[in-house]
């Protein structure tokens, strides 16, 4: 092959690398946003409406599907609590068995606590679950924060 020939093939080949690599974007900019799980959810909390010092008191973490979403059955959905001084827990981590209602539709954890001594506390959390459509599901981790007051 001629220099001249070979430079066309390379141009050639490279004039094809750069227009499908300028096409490829633009195929991908023509594809459907994925949908965003934190519209699949919504997540309350309750917290008592009294606490006393050296008693237990609950507060209730709800979890609610919304539209074509789901709850993921199958994943180890938990509610991890975090030390926090002057309060303790029956138990630090709480897993699907520990729910009080677990289903496609709703999840609801009630954790209980004992504050030791009268005094404000936050108690700090998080709940990791996953939240499915037909097409994705999303793996998801929520912080959950109550502030309570032992009187």
């Amino acid at each position: 092959m001629t220099s001249r020939k070979i430079s066309t093939v390379l141009f050639g080949a490279l004039a094809t690398f750069t227009l499908l690599g300028s096409v490829a974007p633009l195929a991908q900019a023509d594809q459907p946003a994925a949908p965003d799980s934190k519209d699949g959810y919504e997540l309350k909390v309750d917290k008592p409406a009294s606490v006393k010092a050296g008693q237990e008191a609950t507060f209730t973490v709800n979890l609610k599907s919304k539209g074509p979403w789901h709850i993921n059955q199958e994943f180890p959905t938990k509610v991890q609590l975090k030390e926090v001084a002057g309060v303790t827990f029956p138990k630090k981590k709480l897993t699907k068995a520990d729910a009080a209602k677990f289903s496609e539709k709703e999840a609801e954890f009630k954790v209980p606590f004992n504050v030791a001594a009268k005094g404000a506390k936050t108690i700090e959390s998080e709940l990791v679950f996953s939240v499915c459509i037909e097409s994705q599901c999303s793996r998801v981790k929520e912080k959950v924060k109550v502030a309570v007051t032992a009187k």
